[in-house]
C-alpha cells in the first residue's frame, strides 16, 4: 500500500474535505467526598486476585481484577449494560492503583479523640458526618444510622464484621444512591458483610471482602490485595447521586507534557524531573457503538529501559471506551477516563484526564511543578491557577509498562467539547482486498453551521501503526495537509482510487479523516475511521 505510484487521485474537492487524525501527533451535582476514588469510581466490585460469585448477583458498575486475576460466576451473575468486566487489563490496574491511593488518603485523615470507637459496637448508634476510628476490630450488630449529608469515614485497623441482617441507614440523603458519601477503610485481615445485611458505603479493604448470601451494598467492594466473594448480592456503585455513569455525549482532546520520575521508580504517585509527551482524542461511538479516538504516549526517561516500547519508545493506541468518572457542581464533566488497545506494543491502556480550563500561572512565569502537587515549586509573580491533570496505566503481557497517578500537565491542555455539528463519513467499496484489487474511497460531509476555515488531511494507518498522509500526488510519512484554509461545504462523492500493489503487507488498514481549524491541529469534526483488510 505504500507504493504511491499505484494511487490515482479522483477528486480534489473530495480530498479537501477530509483531515487526518491530528491526534496522532498533537495533541445531579456531586456530593462532597473526603477522598476521590479516581478511575475506581466506575467499579462496583474490584479485587486484586479474584472476584468470585455464586448465584444471581446483580452488579451496577464495573467488575474487575488485577494482573493475573480472574472473575468467575458471571453468569449467572449479571453486570448492567453500561458497565464492563475487566480482568487484568489497564482499566482494572489503574482502578486498583487509584483505590490504593484513596485508601492511603483515607487512613491519613485525622480522627478526633471523641470519635475513637475502639472496642465498641457500631450497632444502635446515630453518627453525624466525620471521621471515626477503631484501633482493632469494628463490629456492627443491628442498625447504624448516619445523620446529615455526609461524608463519613470509618478507619478500621482490624476486621470489619457486619452481622447478618444488620443495616446502615442514611435517612437524611434523599437520593437512592448514598454510597459515595461513606467510606470504610479496613486495614485488617478482611471485611465481612453478613447474610441479608444492607450496607451503605465504599468498602476499601487491604485484604479480602466477603458478601454473605443476599446482602446488598449501596457502594463498592474493593479488595486491594485479596479477592471479593459474592453470593446472590445486589451491589450498586453510585456517583453524582445517581447510577454510574451519566450518558451525555462529549469529546475529549489534549496534548502536552507530563513530569515523570526516573525509570527505576515504581511509585505510582511519584513525580520527578523526567519528561513524557502525550496526545489524544476520544469520543463516544455513534448509535451506542464503540468509542473512537487515538492515544499517543512517549516517556523520554524510560524509552531505553522498557524494551516493550520498541526502538521508538512510544505507544500508539486505539480508544475503545470512554466514561465520565466525576462531575462539577453544575453536572458538567470534570474527570473523564478513556481506554483502549494498542498494536505497538500489544497492550491495553487507561487514561484519566481532568479539564481545569486554560488556567495555570496568570503571567505564565515562575517555577515548574516538579513534585506534581498542582502548585509551583516556588512563588511566581502571577496568581497560580490549577492546571489540567492526566494519569495513565499501560499494561502488556501481564506486566505494567507505565503507571502514573493523575498530575498536572505542562506545555499543553486538555479540553472537553460538545460534539461537533459537522458530520463527516468515509467509505470503501469492500471490507477485504488482495493484490491488484482496486479500493474506491468515497466521502460525504454535512458542514452544519460550521464556517470555520479548515485544513484537510487524509491519512492511511498501516498494520504496523505507521501513518501515511495522502497529498494528492501520493502517500508521504506523517501528517501533511492535502488542502489548506478552505470553507467546509456539502459534498458527497469519490475521493480516491487505490490499487493494492503486490507485496503489500497483509493486515488491517484504516483511513483516518477529519477537519482541523486552518493552521492548527484543533479538530473541527470527529475523526472518521474506515477499516479494511488486505490478504496475501
Amino acid at each position: 500500500m505504500s507504493d504511491s505510484n499505484t494511487i490515482v487521485r479522483r477528486s480534489t474537492l473530495g480530498a479537501a474535505m477530509l483531515a487526518a487524525a491530528s491526534l496522532a501527533l498533537t495533541a445531579a451535582p456531586a456530593a462532597a467526598q473526603p477522598v476521590a476514588l479516581g478511575s475506581a469510581e466506575s467499579f462496583a466490585v474490584l479485587g486484586q486476585a479474584t472476584v468470585t460469585n455464586t448465584g444471581a448477583s446483580a452488579v451496577t458498575g464495573d467488575v474487575g481484577t488485577g494482573l493475573g486475576g480472574a472473575v468467575t460466576g458471571f453468569p449467572p451473575g449479571t453486570v448492567d449494560e453500561a458497565s464492563s468486566v475487566h480482568e487484568g487489563d489497564a482499566v482494572a490496574v489503574q482502578a486498583l492503583l487509584d483505590a490504593t491511593a484513596a485508601f492511603e488518603d483515607l487512613a491519613a485523615l485525622t480522627c478526633p479523640d471523641t470519635n475513637d470507637l475502639t472496642g465498641q459496637n457500631l450497632g444502635g448508634r446515630s453518627l453525624e458526618p466525620g471521621v471515626y476510628c477503631f484501633d482493632g476490630d469494628a463490629p456492627l450488630t443491628g442498625t447504624l444510622t448516619l445523620t446529615g449529608a455526609g461524608p463519613w469515614t470509618f478507619q478500621v485497623g482490624g476486621l470489619l464484621t457486619i452481622d447478618a441482617s444488620a443495616q446502615v441507614l442514611t435517612p437524611d440523603i434523599t437520593s437512592a444512591c448514598s454510597g459515595s458519601q461513606v467510606h470504610w477503610q479496613v486495614g485488617g485481615a478482611s471485611a465481612t458483610v453478613g447474610a441479608s445485611a444492607a450496607v451503605v458505603g465504599n468498602i476499601l479493604s487491604q485484604n479480602d471482602i466477603t458478601l454473605g448470601a443476599g446482602a446488598s451494598l449501596d457502594g463498592r467492594a474493593v479488595a486491594l490485595d485479596g479477592g471479593v466473594t459474592m453470593e446472590n448480592n445486589q451491589v450498586a456503585a453510585c456517583s453524582f447521586g445517581d447510577a454510574f455513569p451519566p450518558a451525555d455525549a462529549f469529546k475529549v482532546t489534549g496534548g502536552g507534557q507530563l513530569s515523570v520520575p526516573d525509570p527505576d521508580s515504581a511509585d505510582f504517585r511519584r513525580s520527578g524531573r523526567g519528561r513524557a509527551t502525550f496526545a489524544f482524542v476520544a469520543m463516544p461511538g455513534t448509535n451506542g457503538g464503540e468509542a473512537r479516538g487515538r492515544f499517543v504516549y512517549l516517556n523520554h526517561s524510560n524509552r531505553r529501559h522498557v524494551p516493550a516500547f520498541g526502538r521508538r519508545g512510544h505507544i500508539f493506541g486505539r480508544v475503545t471506551d470512554i466514561d465520565v468518572v466525576a462531575v462539577n457542581e453544575d453536572g458538567s464533566a470534570k474527570t473523564v477516563r478513556f481506554n483502549g488497545t494498542c498494536a505497538r506494543p500489544d497492550c491495553t491502556f487507561s487514561v484519566l484526564v481532568e479539564d481545569h480550563g486554560e488556567g495555570h500561572r496568570d503571567d505564565d512565569e515562575g517555577e515548574d511543578d516538579d513534585d506534581g502537587d498542582g502548585q509551583p515549586d516556588s512563588p511566581s509573580h502571577g496568581r497560580w491557577r490549577p492546571r489540567d491533570r492526566l494519569g495513565l496505566v499501560i499494561v502488556a503481557n501481564g506486566e505494567i509498562l507505565e503507571a502514573r497517578a493523575p498530575r498536572p500537565i505542562a506545555r499543553g491542555n486538555i479540553q472537553f467539547h460538545e460534539p461537533a455539528d459537522t458530520a463527516l463519513t468515509t467509505d470503501v467499496n469492500d471490507l477485504e482486498f488482495g493484490p491488484g484489487n482496486v479500493v474506491d474511497v468515497t466521502v460525504s460531509m454535512d458542514p452544519g453551521a460550521a464556517r470555520t476555515p479548515a485544513d484537510a488531511y487524509v491519512v492511511l494507518e498501516l498494520p504496523n501503526g505507521q501513518l501515511m498522509s495522502w497529498t494528492g500526488r501520493g502517500l508521504v510519512p506523517g501528517l501533511v495537509p492535502v488542502a489548506r484554509g478552505f470553507a467546509p461545504f456539502a459534498f458527497q462523492g469519490a475521493l480516491a482510487q487505490v490499487t493494492v500493489p503486490r507485496g503489500a503487507p497483509a493486515g488491517r488498514y484504516t483511513w483516518l479523516s477529519a477537519l482541523t481549524a486552518a493552521g492548527t491541529l484543533n479538530l473541527l469534526t470527529p475523526i472518521a475511521e474506515t477499516v479494511f483488510t488486505i490478504t496475501p
